[in-house]
């Protein structure tokens, strides 16, 4: 032998003849960048509109992607798991098992706790998370079959709201757990996930559901969204199933299957999130990849069927404990529509989140995602390469003791906050 063999050239139940090689992962190379003297805004839009510089890292929106870790904050009693920013950036709200901390941050870099919550409720933790549009409310769900509502003001009380959707199914199971949660743009309804393969648009005046697709997926639906987040027509949802799929809640099939497929990942999906655009979204997944995609590649959802069928790709290894056996294979599926794929980060542990960077100051451009050994990951979404790695600056742990799951990028500063596990909010900024 020549040398050990490679996972492109090993035959395994899991690779198909027809896998095509990966010509769209970038991730493996850093966008060049280097220090500049004077990095003031104005003498960037002096010197480039004279000529002078040329790099990409002499954009303004270079100097609003943070570089450094900042502070860390919010002491929890267990694992951090979600944490974001509103969308006005005053306010930033996270949880871990059984507390949530709402932190008044107008003063970005000097936070005040606003309100503090502590519950035994939560079966296991709090999954998911969701601040109002008006900033008023904020929504939790766990591995339960109930919704929480409560108040962002201080000293209010909670409101605790049952699932009621739950006597829609064909017999009430208290092992129903609710995944993910997103309000609407309007705040008067939300849009959730369960463990039970279904999807719920749930109205909060009323207290009723609105559409429950009991079977839209073939296994737990991990993540929902809206892609327009001003809007309530389309829903995006990711599933253990390792698919995504596109709903318009305006005409829903009669048979209840979704209006399109979005095919690439070999693993179930731990987050989906949409572009302001309202065509494009990105999706973080146990493959260990996070992929870039425009709905109007999409496919049928017979079609997904048939590929699926015909293709035994997805290992259903175990992420919380093993390692994805197909790790360093570098080829993608046939079927595969993404526009872009980034690796690097870990997927594993828990549903690891990924975002776009804020409109007001990049444009979209960015993406970026936490990861099993504690580090942030930005992307570039036009070149696909990797632009910064956030790291932790704690070395002495495993790095599964400082995963970050969630991760929030202030909208109008350059300033990102990570949920670790090491129950702190970490926060980095530009310096």
């Amino acid at each position: 032998m020549n040398g050990p063999l490679s996972l492109n050239t090993i035959n395994t139940p899991f690779q198909s003849p027809d896998d095509i090689p990966e010509d769209k992962c970038f991730s493996d190379t850093f966008l060049e960048s280097q220090d500049l003297e004077n990095g003031s805004i104005q003498n960037l839009i002096s010197q480039r509109e004279y000529g002078l510089i040329y790099s990409w890292n002499s954009s303004c929106s270079n100097k609003l992607i943070p570089n450094t870790f900042f502070s860390e904050k919010a002491d929890f009693d267990s694992w951090a798991y979600n944490g974001q920013f509103s969308p006005t950036g005053n306010i930033y709200c996270c949880t871990s098992k059984r507390q949530i901390k709402i932190f008044n941050t107008v003063d970005p870099f000097n936070w005040t706790l606003q309100r503090f919550l502590t519950t035994d409720d939560p079966f296991w933790a709090y999954t998911d998370m969701d601040i109002s549009p008006c900033e008023k409310f904020i929504i939790l769900c766990s591995v339960d079959p109930k919704l929480r509502l409560a108040t962002v003001e201080n000293n209010a009380t909670s409101d605790n709201m049952h699932f009621d959707s739950i006597s829609s199914y064909d017999e009430v199971n208290a092992d129903t757990g609710i995944f993910s949660v997103k309000f609407s743009g309007d705040g008067s309804s939300v849009i959730f996930s369960t463990n039970r393969k279904s999807i719920v648009l749930y109205d909060l005046i009323k207290r009723q559901n609105i559409i429950n697709l009991q079977k839209a997926h073939d296994d737990d639906v991990n993540s929902i969204c809206f892609l327009d987040p001003e809007k309530e027509n389309i829903v995006v949802s990711g599933s253990d199933e390792s698919c995504i799929k596109i709903w318009d809640m305006r005409c829903l099939n009669s048979d209840g299957s979704a209006h399109g497929v979005l095919i690439g990942h070999r693993e179930g999906i731990t987050h989906v999130a949409p572009h302001s655009n309202g065509i494009s979204l990105i999706s973080n997944s146990k493959d260990q990849t996070l992929k870039l995609w425009d709905i109007r590649t999409i496919t049928s959802q017979k079609a997904y069927i048939d590929f699926k069928r015909s293709h035994r790709y997805q290992t259903y290894f175990d992420y919380r404990w093993e390692d994805y056996p197909l790790r360093n294979y570098r080829k993608r599926l046939s079927a595969d529509s993404s526009l872009l794929t980034f690796k690097r980060h870990t997927v594993r542990k828990t549903c690891i989140k990924c975002y776009f960077s804020p409109l007001f100051t990049t444009g979209n451009r960015f993406i970026y995602s936490g990861s099993c050994e504690g580090n942030v990951y930005i992307f570039d979404s036009i070149t696909g390469k990797t632009v910064r790695i956030l790291e932790d600056t704690v070395r002495v742990l495993p790095p599964e003791k400082k995963l970050v799951r969630d991760v929030s990028w202030h909208p109008f500063i350059p300033l990102i906050c990570a949920t670790s596990f090491r129950r702190k909010i970490l926060s980095y900024s530009f310096l």
